[in-house]
């Protein structure tokens, strides 16, 4: 959902076409929609606990709510590339498919840091492939 989001949000903010407002628009509905998958996934249990021990007894039922490996690196890539597509420093990916490997990298999400966009774009729309490569990855 993150990555499908977050392409969506890059077109609409890097659209030559499309009016200023719609890609300020686009901005801001990026950092809210990514920020509020940070605040559900990583603090949402907190302040359920919080309001619950506030009020004394149990308002609200806190759920149960797995905390995804890597979701703060992940949230942050995927806001920096929607930035910077606006911020007009990169052009928008045209494939979903290399903007979510962008976003997903998985060895780099755990040991950071965040990497730009345009650092790794080149890397990734000319990659090769090879059984050697394969090999030498594994």
């Amino acid at each position: 959902l993150s990555c499908a989001a977050n392409y969506l949000f890059g077109l609409l903010a890097g659209s030559g076409k499309a009016s200023g407002r719609l890609r300020r628009a686009a901005l801001i509905a990026a950092v809210c929609f990514n920020l509020g998958m940070l605040f559900i996934f990583k603090y949402l249990n907190f302040t359920v606990s919080v309001i619950n021990g506030a009020a004394g007894s149990t308002l609200l039922r806190v759920p149960e709510i797995m905390l995804p490996l890597g979701i703060s690196f992940f949230t942050f890539q995927a806001m920096s590339y929607v930035i910077d597509v606006y911020r007009g420093d990169t052009p928008p990916q045209r494939n979903p498919f290399n903007l979510a490997l962008y976003i997903c990298l998985f060895p780099q999400l755990v040991a950071g840091p965040i990497v730009r966009y345009n650092e790794i774009e080149h890397q990734l729309m000319h990659r090769r492939e090879s059984a050697e490569c394969f090999c030498v990855g594994l």
